[in-house]
């Protein structure tokens, strides 16, 4: 019974069913129920998924993978941001009247010299262009500080001039001994030339220092070239510039070989160094004639006199075929002025090879006596300090006695004065230009800068320390001190103490010691005045002297050949004239006024 009533309860159900909902109902069921299992696996799936997403991103970023950009994002960013305004600092040495004129020297040097063949084989890009002027901006800024820290007075006035100086005096004394050498006529031994003599006397005079290989083998003097230059570059270069190897030994070989050398080889050229003193000079004391002319009958070169005449024989010739017309008078009056000239070079010519020297170079007494000596021609003082000539004689002299000490404190004290009075000059005429309530311009002269050389000079010569030390009473010292500390700068601060200079210099220990010496034979030789001539021309030239004031405080203000025409007629007297067989041969150019 309860089975039937199972199955009863289960029939009435099914009708009730297909009564209620239809026969398609089970079908609609079986749909729904898939429907729901398949929304539900659909959610199940977006929400694993989204939850899944985010769970790899919070947990790192190396495990997202962003899609690529397309090209490299260092280069697509510099071509959104175009090319770069670079700004340069114009600033180089601190004062406008200079940078100006830099700057337009660097912007001509980059040009000519580098955009030529950056922009057109290179790049087009500013980049490196601007690095480089920035590096060479560093360079001469470098340079302003460091020659700010250099002491260019002592230098100019003392250092450079003895350091020339000294190299012409080598180069005569190996003229004269190259002179003396006779070669013997059963030796084999080779004469030795004048370079080997300069050199060896080089090494006598100094010590440990012969500069024969720099000067005489390219190779050598390229490696001295490229230490000077790394020294400078090391001194100049900023360090990450310089650290920078292949940018260094590039910047070495382009300074060597495209700077320095061939301005060594232009200034060793004899002929850009004649061209460069005839432009100097052809303005100021033009080339006359009478001087080319005592220059040719000076000379002592075989090899110049030869040289000239092949050039007068050749000009000679071309003025010759122009004379072809019987009125042409300039051709004429040049043809004789030629030939004239040509027959002095022969003549001089004549002499060397004859063997006729000057008695000074020939003899060359150790000893003079009272009686030479009195016929010899007198030089004051203050033509010998003024004379280039005799001056370096009497520089030699001195050095030998110990007493240059006085001689260098004389010159720097004259190269004081001429540079006080400009100064001071061009102060004073700035001053009354300006307005009264303007600024003093960056260019204008200190006088505070006058001080300090002063000081400096005082230091150098007349303290305690002083590498040169003279002997000079305290209180003259002491009262130029209150002048350099507490006095107006002037021209006129060491006039005390250069009278007692003047005084020591004349004294009997070293200039009158000096005209006793054989370098005062040698002097008088070079300057000409030991000529002898048999026909006296003395009475003529005395009816031209003049007189002029030998006093120390006027030393600058007179001209040499006034001071020289002073001491002749001091010291010559009319009957020495007749007595004795020297004669005075002259010559005296003008070289300019003084201002």
């Amino acid at each position: 019974m309860d089975e039937v009533k199972a199955y009863g309860w289960g029939i009435l159900t099914l009708v009730l069913f297909f009564t209620t909902f239809g026969f398609c109902a089970p079908i609609y069921l079986i749909l729904y129920i898939i429907a729901i299992f398949a929304g539900f696996l659909l959610i199940a799936y977006q929400y694993g998924t989204i939850k899944s997403e985010n769970i790899l991103e919070n947990l790192t970023e190396l495990l997202h993978l962003p899609y690529p950009k397309p090209g490299l994002q260092k280069l697509t960013e510099q071509v959104r941001r175009g090319d770069p305004k670079y700004r340069i600092d114009k600033r180089l040495t601190g004062s406008s009247i200079i940078d100006e004129p830099l700057q337009e020297v660097l912007q001509y040097a980059f040009r000519d010299y580098v955009r030529n063949w950056y922009n057109g084989r290179v790049s087009d890009h500013e980049e490196f262009l601007h690095y480089l002027r920035q590096s060479t901006q560093s360079v001469i800024v470098s340079f302003s500080n460091r020659s700010k820290e250099v002491q260019w007075v002592p230098y100019f006035t003392r250092r450079l001039v003895d350091d020339f100086a000294s190299h012409v005096r080598l180069f005569r004394n190996a003229q004269e001994k190259l002179g003396k050498i006779r070669p013997a006529e059963d030796c084999d031994e080779a004469t030795p030339d004048l370079e080997s003599i300069f050199f060896d006397m080089e090494v006598e005079m100094e010590g440990d220092k012969c500069r024969d290989l720099v000067c005489l083998q390219s190779e050598k003097e390229s490696e001295y070239l490229r230490d000077v230059t790394e020294m400078l570059l090391f001194l100049l270069l900023p360090p990450q510039d310089f650290h920078n190897k292949p940018f260094r030994y590039l910047l070495r070989e382009v300074i060597v070989h495209g700077l320095l050398q061939p301005t060594v080889d232009l200034l060793t050229d004899p002929d850009y160094i004649n061209q460069t003193l005839i432009w100097l000079f052809k303005d100021q004391a033009p080339v006359i004639s009478e001087a080319f002319l005592t220059v040719i009958k000076l000379s002592d070169n075989i090899g110049e006199l030869e040289a000239i005449i092949e050039k007068l024989d050749h000009e000679i010739s071309v003025q010759r075929s122009r004379d072809s017309s019987a009125n042409d008078i300039d051709t004429k009056m040049q043809l004789n002025s030629l030939q004239h000239v040509r027959r002095v070079c022969l003549e001089t010519l004549q002499r060397l090879l004859d063997g006729e020297l000057d008695t000074a170079t020939e003899a060359e007494p150790e000893v003079i006596s009272p009686m030479s000596s009195q016929m010899l021609y007198s030089l004051p003082l203050d033509v010998v300090l003024v004379n280039n000539v005799a001056l370096s004689y009497f520089i030699d002299f001195m050095g030998q006695v110990g007493g240059q000490g006085y001689l260098f404190f004389w010159l720097t004290i004259e190269g004081y004065k001429v540079t006080a009075e400009q100064q001071l000059s061009a102060y004073h005429l700035q001053k009354s230009q300006d307005a009264p309530g303007a600024g003093a311009c960056d260019g204008a002269p200190d006088p505070e800068m006058l001080r300090a050389a002063a000081y400096n000079i005082f230091e150098q010569y007349l303290s305690e320390d002083a590498s040169h030390s003279i002997q000079i009473d305290d209180q003259v010292i002491k009262r130029t001190l209150n002048k350099i500390r507490q006095g107006e700068p002037s021209e006129s601060l060491f006039d005390e103490v250069q009278k007692k200079v003047y005084e020591f210099l004349n004294g009997e220990d070293y200039f009158p010691a000096f005209k006793q010496s054989p370098l005062y034979i040698k002097c008088l030789a070079e300057l000409d005045l030991l000529k002898e001539d048999s026909s006296p021309k003395i009475d003529e030239r005395q009816m031209s002297l003049h007189s002029a004031d030998s006093s120390p405080a006027n030393s600058l203000h007179g001209s040499t050949e006034d001071l020289l025409a002073s001491s002749l007629e001091e010291s010559v007297s009319p009957e020495l004239m007749k007595t004795s067989h020297y004669t005075v041969a002259a010559t005296i150019i003008n070289t300019g006024k003084q201002k």
